[in-house]
């Protein structure tokens, strides 16, 4: 396995990304990326930044948490990422059942207004975290916007 994303298109239009990595980290930035390539545009530059905060009970919830926030970034500002960084990012839980959290900088640009969906795509049902002999595996599961 490489890293990366992939998309599986299932009934309905959902759709299923998949980030793949060699670390958890590597693997829960490819499924952000692969979910905004579903936008459809790519930022041409990282010479804006904006953080994303995340929290989750178990790995699965971090990641459905974590594309939440960064698409409700993309709502409200436009913003696509071409690559993230990861300012702490937790590879367990804390003992005493402290929820896992991450912080990240999404580094990338906004786009034009005409080319925004008005609709993106939504995080629907659990989503999933795999190791793997060659690393991670992140799945999250979207629903389509209303413009696709």
């Amino acid at each position: 396995m490489g890293e990366g994303f992939e998309h599986v298109v299932l009934t309905g239009g959902i759709v299923q990304v998949t980030g793949q990595g060699a670390s958890l980290q590597e693997a829960f930035a490819q499924a952000a990326l692969g979910v905004f390539a579903l936008i459809g545009q790519r930022a041409d530059s990282d010479h804006e930044m904006r953080e994303v905060r995340a929290h989750g009970q178990s790995p699965c919830d971090l990641l459905l948490n974590w594309i939440a926030e960064c698409l409700y970034v993309h709502e409200l500002e436009a913003f696509i990422p071409s690559r993230i960084e990861f300012a702490s990012f937790p590879e367990r839980p804390d003992a005493g059942g402290e929820a896992l959290r991450l912080h990240a900088f999404l580094h990338g640009e906004p786009i034009e207004a005409d080319a925004r969906q008005s609709d993106p795509p939504a995080p629907t049902g659990p989503a999933r975290v795999e190791q793997n002999p060659d690393g991670f595996d992140a799945v999250v599961t979207l629903r389509p916007g209303a413009a696709q």
